[in-house]
């Protein structure tokens, strides 16, 4: 059986904290699918992002960063064939991420909507995590600085934009969050919808970000969401966190359940690949229509 596997982030590192994720990348061909291993590491407690090798040479061809964090910072723990070593070590970044970046702003539009509850707000605040260090590593990227430490991006992002040290803290504060709703954790309502119009109004006003959400009632955001959903993206990516949207107000519908691997691994939906009919693989538009 052909595949590799590879510690990336914090553990990768050595820099992890309490609340950071444990990841493991598993790269394989279709026909020898490891999943006694990855079912071993998910038991144990990791995050497993997965790729076929024609996949992962495919964002490695085309200079995803992704692959640079891991040429970077991954700790290759198995690689029976040097495959995923070879790829590595034949890769290099892009001169600019000039149209990355555009596409990760225009992105940011998945939280034009809100629904107005705990899990909703929370919702967004993890997407806004997700996009907002992205944004940070592209436009680093851009001038040669290849960062993927969410702790060192923020404090080089707070010397650049000369940000207080409340907004500094506000900026941070993004991890506790995505870590509350990754793990299903409870959290204060007013807390959190107060913490989301401050980070929205540090990402507008002083990092210059154009992100504009308005936080809805269930009926009214159950609307607006469906006619997003209605548009064909370029990518995965953004349909799958809109359904997610809508998968957390649904997601004790037993028919509903067997969508949870796709929320859960998100990033086999980066928007690197090409729109690949995964709204109508879903079935999204039959979701929409359970009560």
């Amino acid at each position: 059986m052909e595949y590799a596997m590879t510690v990336f982030g914090s553990y990768a590192r050595h820099d992890f904290d309490a609340i950071s994720d444990k990841d493991m990348l598993f790269i394989y061909n279709t026909n020898s699918y490891p999943r006694n291993e990855i079912l071993k590491m998910k038991y144990t407690g990791w995050n497993c992002t997965e790729y076929t090798y024609k996949d992962f040479l495919h964002i490695a061809e085309i200079g995803s960063l992704f692959v640079q964090h891991i040429k970077q910072d991954g700790i290759i723990t198995y690689d029976n064939n040097n495959t995923l070593k070879n790829i590595l070590r034949e890769y290099t970044p892009k001169d600019n991420y000039n149209r990355e970046i555009y596409n990760t702003i225009d992105t940011f539009n998945i939280i034009k909507y809100v629904e107005d509850s705990t899990r909703g707000i929370l919702w967004a605040l993890d997407v806004i995590s997700v996009l907002f260090r992205n944004y940070c590593i592209l436009n680093l990227a851009n001038n040669k600085i290849y960062e993927f430490s969410s702790k060192k991006i923020y404090k080089i992002i707070q010397n650049f934009y000369k940000l207080s040290s409340y907004d500094y803290a506000t900026i941070c504060t993004l991890r506790h969050f995505k870590h509350i709703y990754r793990n299903q954790q409870n959290a204060d309502y007013k807390y959190v919808k107060q913490y989301f119009y401050e980070i929205i109004d540090i990402l507008s006003k002083k990092i210059k970000i154009p992100v504009n959400s308005s936080i809805l009632p269930q009926k009214q955001f159950l609307s607006q969401q469906s006619t997003l959903l209605s548009i064909k993206y370029p990518s995965g990516y953004k349909g799958l966190r809109l359904f997610e949207s809508i998968y957390n107000i649904r997601h004790n519908n037993i028919q509903m359940r067997k969508y949870k691997e796709f929320i859960a691994n998100p990033s086999k939906y980066s928007y690197t690949f090409q729109y690949n009919n995964l709204l109508e693989r879903l079935s999204f538009s039959h979701a929409l229509d359970m009560q």
